[in-house]
C-alpha cells in the first residue's frame, strides 16, 4: 500500500567507492513516483555507534571471560592444574598457536617448561640453565614481545627452547610474580608473524596477574603438602623408633631382669632349704620375700608383655587381640565382643603393631574415662583395605573438641592414634557425642597378596 514502510532502522553492509565497507542502517516506504509505485529510501552510515557497540560487547565478553577465569584458577590449589589453566585461558583468549608456562629460579639460574598447550612435540620439563639472551628476557619484569625465531640473529634459537622445534615465529611474554619475586613467564607464541594489539597485551597481562595470585597460593599449598608429607614421615619414624625401643626394653626386661629375679628367688630357695628355718616369723619372712619375688616376676612378665607381646609377633594380630580383650574383660569386669573376618594369614608387621597400638590405646580410653558396660572390637578385611572398629556405649564426649584441643595432656591418646593411623597411611574417624557412646574406626589400604602367597605389604 502507498506510504506502507518497507524497511525499517534495517541495518546491512555497505560499500565505499575507496573499497571500505562500512554500517548502515536502512528506512524505505512505498510512495507514488510520476503516478507510478516507487519505492523511497534513506540510508544513514552507523559505523561509529556500531563500532561502539562491538567495543561494549567485546569488553563485556572480556569481563565476563576473567571472571570466568578467576573462578577457575581459584577453584583449585593444585599447583599443576593451576598452571594447566593458566596455559589453556590464555590460548582461548588469543586464539595463539602456542601457549606455555615456564617456572624460574633466579637465584639457581634454573628455568623449567611446567605446562603447554598447543605444542605439537611432548613438552621437555627438565630444568635447564638459561643463555644470557633467555635471561635477559626473563629479568626483564613488564611484557615482552618478540619476534623472528630462527631468522632474527639477536634471538638464537638454542637458548629458547621448544620454540625451534615447534616452530614458533613470534611471542609476547609475561611475568609471574610470586611475593614480588619473578617466578615464571607466561609465554603466548604463534608459528607465523603476527603483530599483538593492545587489546591482547591488556587481556594477558590481566590473565598473569590473576596468574600470580592463584600460583602463590598453590605454591603456598604445595609447601604445606610437602610440609604435612614430611611430618607424617617424622611421625612414621618416631613411632617406628618407639616401638623398637619398646622391642628393646620387652627383651631386656624378659630377658635379664626376669632371670635375675627367676635367680633370685632360686638362691632364697637354697638358703631356705640350707638355713632349716625353725621359727614362725624367720619362715613368714622368707615366705614374704618369695611372694615378693613372684609378684615382681608377674608384673615384669606383664610389663614385657604389654611393651611387646610375643603373641603378636609369633602368630599375628587376631589372636593378639583376641588375647588384649581377653585380659581386659577380665581385669575391668566388662563385655569384650570381638569380631574378625576376612583377616587371613600375617600382614605387614608395622600395620599389625601399629593397629595393635590404637587398639590398646582405645581400650584403657574406655576403661579410664566410658564408664562403658560392653565395648565391641571389629577388624574386618579384604583385598584392598583393613579396617579396625572399637565401639562402646559409655558417656560419650564431644567429638569436636577433640580437633580444638590437641596438644592437651586430655586428648594425646587420640592424638598418639591418628598419628599411628597416618604412619601406615591410614584414615583414623572418631565419632562421639554426650550419652551415645564412642566410635573409633581406622581404615588401611592394603596391596592385594601376590599369588605365591606373600604378604601384603603396604605400610612401606
Amino acid at each position: 500500500m502507498t506510504g506502507e514502510e518497507i524497511l525499517k532502522n534495517d541495518e546491512l553492509k555497505g560499500l565505499t567507492k575507496d573499497g571500505k565497507i562500512i554500517d548502515l542502517e536502512v528506512n524505505a516506504r512505498r510512495v507514488p513516483w510520476n503516478a507510478r509505485p516507487a519505492v523511497q529510501a534513506s540510508f544513514r552510515d552507523i559505523t561509529p555507534r556500531k563500532q561502539l557497540e562491538r567495543e561494549l560487547a567485546l569488553w563485556l565478553w572480556e569481563q565476563e571471560t576473567l571472571s570466568a577465569i578467576d573462578r577457575q584458577l581459584v577453584s583449585t590449589v593444585e599447583l599443576q592444574t593451576v598452571l594447566n589453566t593458566i596455559c589453556f585461558q590464555a590460548k582461548t583468549l588469543t586464539r595463539a598457536d602456542w601457549t606455555g608456562v615456564m617456572m624460574v629460579d633466579l637465584p639457581l639460574n634454573l628455568v623449567r617448561w611446567r605446562a603447554a598447550k598447543g605444542n605439537r612435540l611432548p613438552l621437555q620439563d627438565e630444568p635447564f640453565r638459561p643463555g644470557d639472551v633467555l635471561l635477559s628476557v626473563i629479568q626483564k619484569n613488564e611484557p615482552t614481545v618478540l619476534h623472528g625465531f630462527g631468522t632474527n640473529p639477536d634471538l638464537p634459537a638454542e637458548e629458547f627452547p621448544p620454540f625451534e622445534d615447534e616452530e614458533i615465529v613470534s611471542i609476547a611474554r609475561f611475568p609471574l610474580n610470586v611475593e614480588g619475586r619473578i617466578r615464571g613467564q607466561l609465554v603466548v607464541g604463534y608459528r607465523e608473524h603476527h603483530e599483538f594489539s593492545a587489546r591482547e597485551i591488556r587481556l594477558l597481562s590481566s590473565l598473569a596477574e590473576k596468574s600470580s595470585i592463584a600460583l602463590t597460593n598453590a605454591e603456598l599449598y604445595e609447601n604445606l603438602v610437602e610440609r604435612e608429607r614430611e611430618l607424617e614421615m617424622l611421625s612414621g619414624a618416631r613411632v617406628n623408633a618407639q616401638e623398637e625401643e619398646r622391642r628393646r626394653i620387652a627383651r631386656e626386661i624378659h630377658d635379664s631382669l626376669g632371670q635375675m629375679l627367676t635367680a633370685i628367688k632360686f638362691n632364697v630357695e637354697i638358703l631356705e632349704d640350707a638355713a632349716n628355718l625353725q621359727g614362725e616369723e624367720d619362715r613368714r619372712r622368707v615366705d614374704d620375700i618369695k611372694g615378693l619375688l613372684d609378684n615382681a616376676m608377674s608384673e615384669a612378665r606383664e610389663i614385657s608383655h604389654n611393651l611387646m607381646p610375643s603373641v603378636l609377633i609369633d602368630f599375628g594380630l587376631v589372636p593378639a587381640l583376641k588375647l588384649l580383650c581377653d585380659q581386659f574383660s577380665k581385669r575391668n569386669d566388662l563385655a569384650v565382643n570381638v569380631h574378625a573376618q576376612g583377616v587371613g594369614g600375617r600382614l605387614d608387621s608395622g600395620i599389625e603393631v601399629g593397629l595393635y597400638r590404637i587398639a590398646q590405646e582405645a581400650l584403657n580410653n574406655v576403661a579410664k574415662h566410658a564408664a562403658a558396660r560392653e565395648v565391641n572390637v571389629q577388624l574386618i578385611g579384604d583385598s584392598a583395605s583393613l579396617r579396625l572398629v572399637i565401639e562402646d556405649d559409655g558417656r560419650g564426649f564431644r567429638a569436636e573438641r577433640f580437633n580444638r584441643r590437641i596438644g592437651k595432656e586430655r586428648g594425646m591418646g587420640l592424638v598418639s592414634m591418628r598419628e599411628r593411623a597416618a604412619s601406615f597411611s591410614g584414615t583414623f574417624t572418631l565419632d562421639s557425642s554426650p550419652g551415645r557412646g564412642t566410635e573409633i574406626i581406622v581404615e588401611v589400604p592394603l596391596t592385594i597378596p601376590h599369588a605365591d602367597g606373600q604378604d601384603p605389604n603396604s605400610a612401606r
